[in-house]
């Protein structure tokens, strides 16, 4: 019997995002900076995949309730590498703040490549 190919994916980086004076809805604009590797065993090779990466967003944060929000965000994601992938995501999620400092976030992120990435997280707010 052959072996199962195994897949390994991982990804860790950081965020920052600037908020911008608006009455009823809050416009803002990020940097991501972060790391991801990758790897691939199908049965007798390793295939490897690391890259540092970058996106640069803007979009906004629609209050629905008094702690939750609606955010809708585009961004240019970037790989550190020359003819490394470059491309444009959507990102549609909720924001549910449990106090000044600290909340939570769920979102869904389409790609233009055709993939699809789901997100649950922790926000500290300073």
């Amino acid at each position: 019997m052959a072996d199962s190919p195994r897949l390994t994916d991982n990804t860790v980086g950081t965020s920052v995002t600037g908020y911008f004076k608006a009455a009823g809805v809050k416009p803002f604009a990020d940097l991501d900076l972060g790391y991801l590797w990758h790897r691939t065993k199908p049965s007798e090779a390793t295939e490897r995949y690391d890259r540092a990466t970058s996106a640069f967003g803007s979009g906004f944060e629609a209050p629905v309730i008094d702690a939750t929000a609606i955010v809708g965000r585009v961004a240019y994601n970037n790989e550190f590498r020359r003819g490394t992938r470059r491309e444009i995501t959507y990102t549609a999620g909720l924001d549910q703040h449990f106090s000044d400092h600290m909340g939570a976030v769920v979102n869904v992120t389409f790609h233009e490549k055709n993939s699809t990435v789901y997100n649950v997280g922790m926000v500290f707010l300073f």
